[in-house]
């Protein structure tokens, strides 16, 4: 089963003026939280600064981004 949550079905069953303005009707929202992601503003990215870029997994990230200057902030 698939469903889909736009085209005109949506307008129908949610018009706009019935929508939460927070998260347009859908009942969610994706948002980003900095402090996870960066959770010591004070490290550099060589230090670890981006909490995901230092899982192994992840470390194309880290190793594209280290061209540029790693040790500043």
């Amino acid at each position: 089963m698939v469903l889909d949550a736009s085209g005109p079905e949506r307008e129908a069953r949610f018009p706009e003026r019935m929508t939460c303005p927070e998260c347009t009707g859908l009942g969610s929202r994706m948002e980003v939280d900095a402090e996870l992601g960066v959770p010591d503003e004070e490290k550099s990215l060589s230090e670890g600064a981006v909490a995901p870029w230092t899982d192994t997994s992840d470390a194309e990230y880290f190793t594209a981004i280290t061209a540029h200057d790693a040790g500043r902030p």
